[in-house]
């Protein structure tokens, strides 16, 4: 938690002066009020300040420089400002998350910092720092299910999507959304007793899943799929006679974490959409939190790539992927699978 408490005057020798009282003297030397020695007196501050901040020499800050360079604040700053734009601002939380990526990255231990995660009173002094360019604002939350979402909500969206899809070619409209894939083959049409009220049909494995990430354009190329498996290891016979330049991962949860997402965009989105050259190009998907980085970000922005979020419970009317593809791909899906159960249950007889 950060310092609360404001230091007195007098507690430390040196810089025990407020920058009103230091700013009064330097004015009154340089309007030849008074001279610097009964200016330092006056306004208790040390006769060497007053005549350095007079002749601007040795004027640099006297704390302790902050654990990331101008030119990095800048830079995260800028990715603060655009990640807003887009509808999706960071945390405080995220702030810090941030930099200790940043120092991570560049190899850098703070002995300031606890496992070298900047605390709360670093993202504190940061937003002061560029008060001028981001501030922290309660934000406006849209809480409403899937079937309550507004008609003027769809009409703002498509509109604003109008205009960012202007000089954007199918080929270069990116469209992607993760699924779940489960061996469960779902239910069937059964005939039982008449008078059974439950019936039951007994399935000899567990209804785990698996996530796949699918993307393609509206010219109708599709990208190699990208599987998670929720696994603590990978293990070659999960990826015999996958489709070509399938990618595969795994994670704890097997959903797409943000380290797993970014690694998808760097080993798939990404190569295609550099491939387009330096015309507009556009990607779209849903607004989850995982989703979005800092890295995603600059790469877009370098690239000419605009990204667009679909607004929130909305997936099931504004997602191409949702509305048209998932659906006949799972019927397929458990087709197949129910075709595998069938074979396995005549074997076994």
């Amino acid at each position: 938690m950060g310092r609360r408490h404001k230091r007195e005057y007098g507690t430390r020798k040196y810089h025990d002066f407020s920058e009103c009282n230091l700013q009064k003297a330097v004015e009154a030397v340089r309007n030849k009020e008074m001279s610097v020695h009964k200016a330092a007196e006056r306004y208790g501050v040390p006769k060497s300040t007053v005549n350095r901040k007079v002749n601007n020499k040795n004027v640099s800050n006297y704390d302790r420089p902050p654990a990331l360079d101008t030119t990095d604040e800048r830079c995260l700053v800028e990715n603060l400002q655009v990640a807003a734009s887009w509808g999706f601002p960071f945390t405080e939380f995220d702030v810090r998350l941030i930099g200790k990526k940043y120092l991570d990255k560049k190899g850098i231990t703070e002995t300031r910092f606890k496992n070298n995660t900047p605390g709360t009173e670093w993202a504190k002094l940061f937003l002061n720092r560029h008060k001028d360019d981001v501030k922290i604002r309660i934000s406006e939350n849209v809480k409403r299910s899937r079937a309550a979402v507004s008609e003027d909500t769809l009409k703002s969206y498509f509109e604003e999507l109008k205009v960012t899809l202007d000089g954007v070619l199918p080929d270069a409209f990116l469209n992607y959304d993760e699924t779940n894939m489960a061996d469960d083959p779902g239910k069937k049409k059964v005939i039982v007793r008449r008078n059974c009220k439950h019936p039951e049909r007994i399935i000899d494995h567990t209804k785990s899943s698996t996530s796949v990430m699918f993307a393609g354009t509206a010219s109708g190329y599709c990208l190699p799929p990208y599987v998670v498996y929720k696994s603590e290891q990978l293990y070659h016979t999960w990826i015999e006679g996958s489709p070509k330049d399938t990618h595969f991962n795994y994670s704890k949860s097997r959903w797409f974490e943000g380290a797993i997402f970014e690694y998808w965009f760097y080993t798939t989105a990404l190569p295609y959409l550099k491939s387009l050259g330096n015309r507009p190009k556009i990607i779209i998907g849903d607004n989850l939190a995982s989703h979005i980085s800092v890295k995603v970000i600059e790469e877009c922005e370098q690239n000419n790539i605009r990204f667009v979020l679909l607004p929130p419970n909305a997936t099931h009317l504004c997602q191409p992927l949702d509305v048209a593809f998932f659906r006949p791909l799972k019927l397929k899906w458990r087709e197949g699978f129910g075709r595998m159960e069938s074979k396995i249950s005549w074997v076994d007889s």
